[in-house]
């Protein structure tokens, strides 16, 4: 590279992740780009410089990226133009466009979320352009954390796509961790009056039929409803939602208008919402939630919360006490 940082040097740089971007380029077919200008926004920011590169050093840049030719890289960054760089300029050097400008270009149409924190290293072991799209797009799947149900219809919302390649890029992530969601129901001491029970709930919502079950657990015969899974990346680090930047809180006002209503709720039960849910127990692959109509109702161990959660990597997720986020 001409830009006086060795690719040694590079590997170790940190960058910022933003979920919501993540799903806007990708809607865009932009998320290749959004990785390149992410990973030239680390270097500048360690060097200190003003968003000046060599083109040569852009190029350098995406193939290592994403293990493609030189030739290849120059068709990238030629749909990148004017929406994450500038052109060339007689000196051969490539301004990068500010996040302020990416955030407009690329409107998000999710709710806030806390950023994650990787190095450069994470996006460079990937050996295809395929390889990084599923790694960057288990951003958006996890990025309620390790606790949020997040319905795979509301994926296929967040990024444009349908829902066969929700599931398959679900599948092929090796980072995600993924947990079953169970809503308590009514429990019983017969498994006769559980199944008579069970039956009613079957011909009260024949649409969702499928999703009720009984399952036994110290002699007692309890029926919970199948909810959507929780999904999150515990192997790295994620900021405060409050430092999240500015560029991105401007555009949350306007983009919160089309935001599809919660399916959830987590944590204190609020005004109006008569169906609040709760976690109440973790299970070994799952959770367990109970539907909440008073703050009375709440169970102790979520009044509360622990900010702070640690990792097999000792890595820390910054949650807030209450999540108020959209599926």
């Amino acid at each position: 590279m001409n830009d006086n940082i060795e690719k040694k040097y590079i590997y170790k740089l940190y960058l910022e992740i933003y979920p919501e971007l993540v799903s806007s380029t990708y809607k865009s077919k932009q998320l290749s780009n959004y990785a390149i200008w992410s990973v030239l926004k680390a270097i500048d920011k360690h060097k200190k410089g003003e968003g000046k590169f060599k083109f040569n050093s852009v190029l350098f840049i995406i193939t290592t990226t994403l293990n493609v030719s030189d030739k290849y890289a120059y068709e990238i960054f030629k749909k990148g133009v004017d929406l994450f760089w500038k052109k060339p300029n007689k000196d051969k050097d490539v301004y990068l466009i500010s996040l302020e400008k990416v955030a407009i270009n690329f409107p998000h149409e999710i709710a806030k979320t806390a950023p994650f924190k990787i190095r450069i290293s994470d996006l460079w072991v990937h050996e295809t352009p395929g390889e990084l799209k599923t790694f960057l797009l288990s951003f958006v799947f996890g990025r309620y954390g390790q606790k949020k149900p997040i319905s795979k219809s509301s994926l296929c919302d967040n990024l444009g796509c349908s829902k066969s390649t929700v599931k398959r890029q679900i599948k092929k992530s090796e980072r995600l961790t993924i947990k079953n969601n169970l809503e308590y129901i009514k429990e019983f001491d017969h498994i006769n009056f559980a199944s008579i029970y069970l039956n009613k709930l079957k011909l009260l919502y024949p649409e969702n039929k499928n999703l009720y079950k009984i399952i036994k657990q110290d002699n007692k015969f309890i029926i919970f409803k199948q909810l959507s899974n929780s999904y999150s990346l515990e192997d790295f680090s994620r900021l405060k939602l409050s430092k999240r930047p500015r560029a991105l809180k401007q555009i949350d006002a306007e983009a919160s208008i089309g935001f599809e209503k919660r399916k959830f709720y987590i944590g204190k039960n609020q005004k109006n919402n008569t169906e609040a849910l709760a976690k109440v127990e973790d299970g070994q692959n799952f959770y367990v939630w109970k539907k909440i109509t008073e703050n009375s109702e709440l169970p102790s161990s979520d009044l509360n919360p622990n900010n702070k959660t640690r990792t097999r990597l000792e890595a820390k997720f910054w949650l807030n006490k209450e999540i108020n986020q959209e599926c």
